[in-house]
């Protein structure tokens, strides 16, 4: 009698063999992907996506909650000349829940190169605005975009607001969309959403509340997390989620951004803005490269002591080939075997130990508005 496929081959073919001691079954123990437990990611950027290519591979119950504050490249510009959401980043997510990711990345991510308007628009992009135009609506074209993939999952705008990332700096100084909050010259004191208080997508609420494991990031701190927690359905979501919460911190600082700052430091702004209940397990890389590092790449490292308000998981997550990124296979290993140990432990933890020098985004920024005199 023929033994059932192994979901993972495609996985480990891509690998060459290398991870084949990670063989595992889907995160419940139960066979078939289809049954596996219920995973609502959260994030944005390149980082979300680097999650979701390896955590597919133990569940196709995958709902990815998105930030919609995206306003660079051709989402920008689709964004400013149509009225459409950015979809940068849920053509990201779409394309790592494809089952032929590596052709449909290819088609997907396609840049169209020319001296006209077409010129940087990426063929994905350009096929979500084409759905949205046909059938009026954004959240049906992120839907019928997933069904031409045949995506394991689904791909969820965190709002279907339009909205704007504003930060203020510790020199006062306003910054206005994500493209220029990214760039900021100084480090960032507060942020918000503009306008204020947007409502979460319903669909993304439900599937944090439905959620068997919920995973923050990894992502840009301020600029891919931190957007989908200043909307306050979402914040609310996780913290009453009685779904095992893990942050998964990032593997290397931003530039004034996050300079300086530990693990311990990222997960205090994460509970700002989400709750002191949002986190309950938190995974850092714990494998620094030898040798001379890369220049202008600093490693976050989780110091001591660690208030234990959380559980620190450091592991082997790095990608190899880029030290600055995660490792896909790596990270979703780590996530699944952070979450059979854990699942049905979890409890309300105490307090966190105040957050570093940053607003909280909501009354503080609230009452302010960003007015400057």
């Amino acid at each position: 009698m023929n033994s059932p496929p192994n979901p993972l081959t495609p996985l480990l073919r891509l690998l060459g063999g290398r991870y084949r001691q990670w063989n595992m079954p889907p995160l419940n123990g139960r066979s078939g992907l289809e049954s596996g437990p219920r995973i609502t990611v959260i994030g944005g950027g390149t980082g979300l996506p680097s999650l979701i290519r390896g955590i597919k591979h133990y569940s196709h119950n995958i709902a990815a909650i998105v930030t919609m504050a995206d306003d660079g490249g051709s989402s920008g510009r689709l964004r400013s000349e149509l009225g459409i959401q950015p979809p940068g980043d849920i053509r990201n997510c779409l394309v790592a829940l494809a089952d032929s990711e590596a052709v449909m990345q290819q088609l997907m991510d396609y840049r169209f190169s020319s001296d006209g308007q077409l010129n940087g628009h990426s063929f994905g992009n350009m096929l979500i605005a084409a759905l949205a135009g046909i059938g009026g609506d954004f959240n049906r074209a992120v839907e019928i975009a997933g069904e031409l993939l045949a995506i394991r999952g689904r791909v969820i705008p965190s709002t279907t607001t339009d909205v704007t990332l504003v930060a203020r700096t510790e020199t006062g100084e306003i910054l206005t969309g994500e493209t220029m909050v990214a760039s900021a010259t100084s480090r960032l004191q507060a942020l918000a959403l503009s306008p204020l208080n947007p409502p979460a997508h319903p669909e993304a609420v439900a599937a944090l509340d439905e959620a068997d494991l919920v995973v923050i990031g990894p992502g840009s701190l301020y600029t891919s997390i931190v957007p989908n927690l200043l909307i306050p359905g979402i914040a609310q979501a996780i913290e009453h989620s009685r779904a095992l919460k893990i942050y998964i911190c990032n593997v290397a600082e931003e530039p004034r951004q996050t300079e300086g700052y530990s693990v311990q430091e990222h997960l205090d702004v994460v509970r700002r803005y989400a709750g002191d209940n949002s986190v309950h397990a938190v995974i850092a890389n714990g494998s620094i490269p030898a040798g001379p590092t890369p220049a202008g790449l600093d490693f976050i490292r989780a110091r001591r002591p660690w208030d234990d308000s959380a559980l620190l998981v450091e592991a082997d997550v790095i990608d190899e080939s880029a030290t600055a990124r995660h490792d896909p296979a790596k990270l979703a290993q780590t996530v699944a075997a952070t979450y059979r140990a854990h699942r049905g432990k979890r409890r309300r933890l105490p307090k966190p130990k105040p957050a570093p020098a940053i607003g909280r985004g909501k009354g503080e920024l609230q009452s302010q508005a960003f007015c400057s005199d």
